[in-house]
């Protein structure tokens, strides 16, 4: 049950946060399916570059669930959807 002062900014959140989980799915999908090859000389920045993504994506995430706990009775509910999304993208 959303309180009734955060229910916009609840609103907001969840549809900022599913607008992420989209773009990133759409990406992850479109490297899937072409297979790109990168150059040698460019592994380790783009390792790099993927690797500080997903920690902010995974920060973002987590930055969300506490604070629509705050605003919200589901906790249980949230943290788990808001896992199993993130298991997707891994």
């Amino acid at each position: 049950m959303l309180l009734p002062d955060a229910r916009a900014d609840v609103l907001s959140l969840v549809k900022s946060l599913d607008n992420i989980i989209d773009a990133t799915e759409a990406i992850t999908k479109d490297f899937l399916i072409q297979k790109p090859c990168f150059p040698e000389p460019y592994h380790k920045d783009l390792l790099h570059l993927t690797t500080n993504s997903l920690n902010q994506l995974t920060t973002y995430y987590l930055q969300h669930v506490l604070f629509l706990a705050k605003h919200t009775l589901y906790l249980p509910i949230l943290i788990t959807s808001t896992f199993m999304s993130m298991k997707q993208i891994y």
